[in-house]
Parts: C-alpha cells; sequence; structure tokens
C-alpha cells in the first residue's frame, strides 16, 4: 500500500506518509489499488501516467540522481483534474486528494492542515459540558476491606443490583 515516492531518498519525512495517506485515500474513493506497482519505477510510471508528468522545479527536487534522469527521458504526460478520476467523490474530497498527492513533498499538506480541511468538517464535534450521569458513582472502598472471595462476590453482586 505503501506509494514509493521518497525516490531513493535515505530520510524519511512526515510527508511521505501524507502521500501515503494519499494513496490510501484513492483507494477508499476508488474503490481499487491506486498505483499497484510492483516495482519504484514501475509505480513511477503510474504515478506520471495518473497525475501527469512533474515540472522541471518538481524534477529538480527529486534527491536521486538516477531518479531524477529517469523522470526526465519519460514521455510528457498531462495533468489531469483528480475529479474526473474520482466522478463520485466531492469537491472537497478531491481538493484533500489532490493536496495529498503533490509530488513535491514540500507542497504536500500537513498533517495538522489535513485534520483542518472542510473534507473532514462534519466529523468535528463541538465540544459541549460533559453530561453528569444520575446515577451513583462507582465506590472503591470495598477493594481495601474485602479478605476473602466470598466477600469479594458478595460485594460484587451488591454493586450489580445497585446499578
Amino acid at each position: 500500500m505503501y506509494c514509493n515516492i521518497c525516490l531513493s531518498s535515505a530520510n524519511f519525512f512526515i510527508v511521505v506518509d501524507m502521500w501515503s495517506v494519499g494513496c490510501i485515500f484513492a483507494e477508499l474513493l476508488g474503490r481499487k489499488i491506486f498505483l499497484p506497482g510492483q516495482t519504484g519505477f514501475d509505480q513511477l510510471n503510474l504515478i506520471i501516467q495518473k497525475l501527469g508528468t512533474p515540472t522541471p522545479d518538481e524534477i529538480a527536487m527529486v534527491p536521486s540522481t538516477k531518479a531524477r534522469q529517469y523522470l526526465q527521458r519519460l514521455p510528457h504526460y498531462p495533468r489531469h483534474p483528480l475529479s474526473a478520476r474520482f466522478p463520485n467523490a466531492s469537491s472537497q474530497a478531491v481538493d484533500l486528494l489532490e493536496q495529498l498527492l503533490q509530488f513535491e513533498p514540500t507542497k504536500r499538506i500537513t498533517v495538522d492542515a489535513a485534520l483542518c480541511h472542510p473534507f473532514f468538517a462534519p466529523l468535528i464535534v463541538k465540544a459541549q459540558p460533559e453530561q453528569l450521569s444520575n446515577y451513583p458513582s462507582f465506590d472503591f472502598a470495598f477493594d481495601h476491606r474485602l479478605k476473602t472471595l466470598t466477600e469479594l462476590r458478595t460485594a460484587m453482586l451488591e454493586e450489580v443490583r445497585i446499578y
């Protein structure tokens, strides 16, 4: 499920995790594997085909010389809006996905920004005052005075009876 977009970087950043979140989100939206590549370069081909050829500036940000050279040799693929690939997804879902699947890691949405994205607004629960129960609170005082198994069973049955 992990999408190999670090392109031979020795470092593993949170933005790579956000790319992976984007791949998983795309799979949830599309109900199928989004980037089923078998190797890193196979997967890179799929990324380019599905998301379009990165700009020269984006390619320049790739840490691996070998991966940069490979990208420059690939045929040009136009960028297609993700809304065409995911026609049943809401505009907010597509917007979030586009921000997650930015080729250049520094342009990807952060975890905090993603959680504040309008796509998640219906899931945010406004803080409300805690509702106090009408039931008496549980009393743990018996824990110090019960010495036998029979006393413990009797105390437990009494608590069950109360509640």
